[in-house]
């Protein structure tokens, strides 16, 4: 038994700022078998260098450049290519709409006033800021909200909504070929668009539109 101890403390290089296998030839792994794996530090102080955070991992290298994946004591966490995940920038292509971003690995448009889209244009799932593509269906419509759903190119359905009013239209696009926008009615419009509508029709308190007959 005692054997087996001293040959297995003979394996590791302990005399080294780094704990690793005797030789430096093979990898140094850590096995818990089925239980659970727990790594502890009671603070941050860091002699070392690479910053006070209570978890650095560093690859081809112990210098800050090298340093890969960063835990702090708050669980906050850190990598090169992201920064902090908690304040990671996501400008980028979804940001300046010069293409779409991915949710769930299909395309995905999202702007605001930082860039206008042009409704013909958008062959994405999307929710858009449009100066653009669509008919100024209310007076005040030349600009707006468009949101769009696309089954693929050919296929698509988008709501386009006034700011100013809130009145919104909506078309298709079949097989290819964007329909008409058609003005959806409401309690503030009808008047303007039902062009037989007499005293007798009215719509309910629900907003529902009824045709007396």
């Amino acid at each position: 038994m005692l054997s087996n101890v001293v040959q297995t403390f003979f394996d590791f290089n302990v005399n080294n700022d780094w704990l690793r296998e005797n030789g430096d030839d093979d990898q140094f792994k850590l096995y818990g078998n089925s239980r659970t794996m727990i790594y502890r530090t009671d603070g941050n102080t860091n002699a070392h260098g690479g910053g006070g955070y209570a978890h650095i991992f560093y690859y081809g290298g112990s210098a800050d450049a090298n340093r890969v994946f960063i835990i702090n004591t708050d669980g906050r966490l850190w990598s090169p290519y992201h920064g902090w995940l908690d304040t990671m920038n996501i400008s980028g292509n979804a940001a300046t709409a010069t293409s779409a971003d991915n949710i769930d690995g299909r395309p995905f448009v999202n702007t605001n006033s930082n860039s206008a889209t042009n409704a013909d244009t958008i062959n994405s799932n999307g929710i858009s800021y449009y100066n653009g593509g669509v008919t100024n269906f209310s007076g005040n419509a030349t600009d707006g909200a468009l949101y769009s759903q696309a089954y693929s190119n050919d296929w698509q359905h988008q709501i386009a909504g006034d700011y100013r009013s809130g009145q919104i239209a909506l078309r298709g696009k079949n097989n290819g070929t964007w329909q008409s926008w058609r003005t959806v009615l409401d309690s503030t419009n009808y008047s303007s668009y039902a062009g037989g509508l007499s005293t007798g029709n009215t719509f309910t308190n629900t907003n529902v539109f009824c045709r007396n007959k």
